[in-house]
C-alpha cells in the first residue's frame, strides 16, 4: 500500500536574513504556517534561489543556487510575490497599521489582533514564530547593494527579530 502523498505548494518569496536578500521558491511540506513555525525544523529549503549581499560594501557578487537551507534563527522577514489567499495566511478580524523595525528595513503594514488584545501585546500573544502582515510597505534604513521590491499583498514576519514598533493611527 502507498503512502498519502503530501499536499505542497510553491510560493515565490524574497527573504530577508542579516546579510543576504534571497529570491527563489519556498516549497512547504504541507501547510505554509504549520512548515515555518515547526520547532523541531531548523532550516527551510528555498529553490532555484538568487542571493545577493544587503551590505554595498561586500564584494561577493550576486550568485545563484539550485537549492540552499536557511537556518530558522537567520531569518528576518518573507516577501511573497504571489497572491496568497486568507486561508493560506489568515488574518484575525480586528486590524491594525503598524510601523515595524527590522535590521535593515523598516516595515508598514496591516497586522491583525483578537477583540481583547491590546495594541502593546499584539505580538506578544500570537502563537508561532511568526507574525502575518497585509498590504506591507517596505523601506530600507540605509543604503544597501540588493534590489527588493517594496510592497507585498502578504508578508512574514518573524517576530524574534522585531526591535521595535509604532501603532499607526489613521
Amino acid at each position: 500500500m502507498a503512502l498519502p502523498k503530501l499536499q505542497s505548494k510553491q510560493y515565490k518569496v524574497e527573504v530577508f536574513t542579516p546579510q543576504f536578500l534571497l529570491s527563489g521558491i519556498l516549497e512547504p511540506v504541507g501547510s505554509l504556517m504549520p512548515y515555518l513555525n515547526n520547532a523541531d525544523r531548523n532550516n527551510i529549503l528555498l529553490k532555484q534561489v538568487s542571493a545577493t549581499p544587503i551590505e554595498p560594501a561586500f564584494s561577493l557578487p550576486t550568485f545563484a543556487a539550485e537549492e540552499l537551507w536557511l537556518p530558522r534563527k537567520d531569518l528576518i522577514a518573507i516577501r511573497f510575490l504571489d497572491t496568497i489567499s486568507s486561508d493560506t495566511m489568515p488574518l484575525l478580524s480586528n486590524k491594525e497599521k503598524v510601523r515595524i523595525f527590522l535590521p535593515h528595513i523598516i516595515v508598514q503594514a496591516t497586522f491583525s489582533r483578537g477583540p481583547d488584545t491590546k495594541i502593546h501585546e499584539i505580538f506578544e500573544v500570537l502563537s508561532g514564530d511568526w507574525v502575518a502582515a497585509a498590504d506591507a510597505q517596505i523601506f530600507p534604513l540605509h543604503p544597501m547593494k540588493c534590489q527588493f521590491g517594496r510592497d507585498a499583498q502578504r508578508m512574514l514576519i518573524i517576530k524574534r527579530h522585531i526591535q521595535f514598533y509604532q501603532h499607526i493611527k489613521e
